[in-house]
């Protein structure tokens, strides 16, 4: 594989990340989103929310997390998205 090929996966990786990112900030911004965090593991993808309200991102019976999940993973092609969420009120 040579470098350009390389450079353009990691490209096109941060552009995706930020797309998440901005996404989420969008979605949840009356959450009081502090950081969101997303780790690549062999197993999924894990996106890491810190907000002041972690109820507004869950929702009632957890709706609100499983839509952002469907989101994730059709959308942005992101596999098999865990979604945590962090209380840093």
């Amino acid at each position: 594989m040579n470098i350009l090929a390389v450079e353009r996966q990691v490209i096109s990786a941060s552009i995706k990340r930020v797309k998440v990112k901005e996404y989420l900030a969008k979605e949840l911004e009356k959450a009081g989103i502090g950081d969101i965090e997303i780790q690549r593991t062999p197993m999924d993808t894990r996106v890491i929310i810190h907000a002041q309200r972690p109820g507004i991102v869950i929702g009632k019976k957890g709706t609100t997390i499983k839509n952002l999940t469907q989101t994730l993973r059709d959308t942005y092609g992101i596999d098999n998205p865990q979604i945590e969420v962090n209380d840093i009120g």
